[in-house]
């Protein structure tokens, strides 16, 4: 039961929309990414008191603080043109 109910999310997570927008997706993605290059660079050189690397003068590494409004900006957009897509439809919200 838990199993079947985990394979179906994980399914649905790759999963999208039909009427979904493939390039805000990806522009949503490639938020994540900024943000997890820039991590990833503090992570392993920042603190440990290297020097700054190569990596912090690439656009990903230096901005992605930039990823994160922009992430919640996207994200706050799909996620609501859905909900306004239902409710138009079906004139009610279902959360489950």
């Amino acid at each position: 039961m838990i199993l079947d109910y985990l394979s179906k999310s994980i399914k649905d997570i790759f999963e999208r929309p039909a009427n979904n927008l493939k390039p805000l997706d990806g522009l949503r993605a490639f938020a994540i990414l900024f943000v997890l290059c820039m991590h990833t660079n503090d992570l392993f050189l920042g603190g440990y008191g290297y020097s700054p690397s190569i990596f912090s003068a690439l656009p990903p590494f230096k901005g992605g603080w930039v990823g994160v409004p922009l992430f919640f900006v996207l994200s706050g957009f799909l996620i609501g043109g859905q909900l306004w897509k239902e409710l138009i439809k079906t004139n009610d919200i279902q959360f489950t």
